[in-house]
């Protein structure tokens, strides 16, 4: 672990999970490092294993420029974002901790919307934009333009994503912190860690003005992927939840990805434009039912 100078004790603790993100992680730097906050807070870069230079070549020189205390912590024997999150809290010296990506970028008041929002809460989530980094093509593949309140899968609790999440450190480490067992390509964890806190008693705040700029696959192929493995994460997570309440979609859902599927599978020939809308739905597709089977539920 490397440190920055030491600065006065930080309120918040802002902790960026990478692996070979050197292309996208300097936009995020930036972002962060224009952060209008008042109060004392620390970044934290928790490498995942990065091989591309991302710490050597961008993150280190960094240390010198940033604003604030900067640590960076080796996390390459966690794999998997849960577990690089979960490292990068554990050095973390902030009573609140704060998550984002190093491939999307804050906006100059996130951290400290996300703080106010914090009053009587233990959790506080924001909303993505993707109109800044994405061509607009690219939106319509996963109908991100701007998000304006918190998801509820499956009907159940509503959960603040990972990439724009801040909690109390006192219930990120009652409750274990993410875990680490779900899967490691797939997500999910977010969902699992707001679940778990609320359903302990915790209360999960909404900070309408805390936006994260999201930075979305940049080909279809890799969005089909990406989908794919949140999807089989959630095939785990009803497994997790289906007896508290959380409800898996109607098969006619399923099957009309499968009608989709097959009568526009043109679209794979047709161009960018129309390729990410067929793997989308095809990755929700075969993901969910992989997911199923991995996991032996029901899960169209």
């Amino acid at each position: 672990m490397e440190a920055g100078e030491e600065r006065a004790h930080p309120l918040v603790s802002v902790v960026v999970p990478v692996r070979d993100g050197r292309s996208t992680i300097v936009d995020q730097l930036d972002g962060l490092f224009l952060q209008d906050a008042a109060f004392a807070w620390e970044l934290v870069v928790s490498d995942n294993g990065s091989t591309d230079g991302t710490v050597t070549d961008v993150v280190r020189p960094s240390v010198h420029r940033s604003p604030v205390a900067l640590k960076i912590v080796d996390s390459s024997d966690r794999p998997g974002a849960a577990g690089a999150r979960n490292a990068g809290a554990a050095v973390a010296s902030g009573g609140w901790l704060a998550f984002c990506d190093a491939d999307d970028v804050a906006s100059p008041g996130w951290l400290r919307e996300l703080v106010e929002a914090s009053c009587g809460s233990a959790l506080v989530g924001g909303p993505y934009d993707g109109r800044r980094l994405n061509p607009r093509s690219r939106l319509r593949w996963r109908a991100a333009t701007v998000m304006t309140e918190l998801p509820r899968p499956m009907e159940f609790l509503p959960f603040a994503l990972s990439g724009n999440l801040l909690i109390e450190r006192a219930v990120f480490e009652a409750l274990g912190g993410f875990d680490e067992s779900l899967p490691a390509s797939g997500g999910g964890e977010d969902v699992d860690l707001s679940w778990r806190a609320q359903l302990s008693g915790a209360r999960l705040a909404y900070a309408p003005a805390a936006v994260m700029h999201w930075r979305l696959r940049s080909t279809p192929c890799a969005t089909g992927r990406q989908v794919a493995a949140f999807a089989e994460s959630q095939a785990f997570l009803y497994r997790r939840y289906r007896s508290l309440g959380a409800r898996r979609r109607r098969t006619r859902a399923g099957l009309a990805d499968v009608l989709y599927c097959s009568l526009r599978l043109p679209y794979v020939f047709m161009g960018p434009a129309r390729a990410g809308l067929w793997f989308v739905r095809a990755g929700q597709l075969v993901g969910r039912w992989r997911g199923g089977v991995k996991y032996r539920v029901f899960f169209p």
